[in-house]
């Protein structure tokens, strides 16, 4: 699931027979999932019908669209789960500064200056 069920209903806004291809262009290029993923997402919540999906794969497929997409897939997500991880070790004491520096590949006194440890 790469929107929650919230997001995905406020940016499609609830059941639907038609859509644009330049909605699901916006959708592709905000949230980094391809078209095909968003029907799917639709149908499985409900938001389209069985027939509208029948005839849009159909569609996708004479257009092209299965082997090329229009729109940009922009991944703009990234992990920060490790500088999170260093951040709480470094914080409870669990690693020394030095230790966690090292693991972030950063000299100590830059590490340090991102360090503010709050009371």
């Amino acid at each position: 699931m790469l929107i929650p069920k919230d997001v995905f209903f406020r940016e499609f806004g609830g059941y639907r027979e038609r859509l644009t291809a330049k909605e699901l262009i916006e959708i592709k290029e905000e949230y980094g999932i391809s078209i095909a993923a968003i029907i799917y997402r639709a149908r499985d919540l409900g938001l389209v019908s069985e027939s509208f999906c029948t005839t849009f794969w159909i569609q996708y497929n004479q257009w092209g669209w299965k082997t090329m997409e229009p729109g940009e897939l922009v991944v703009r997500e990234t992990s920060h789960r490790f500088e999170q991880l260093l951040q709480r070790a470094a914080a409870t004491e669990a690693l020394s500064l030095s230790k966690c520096a090292s693991l972030a590949r950063k000299p100590l006194e830059e590490f340090r200056k991102e360090i503010e440890f709050i009371p």
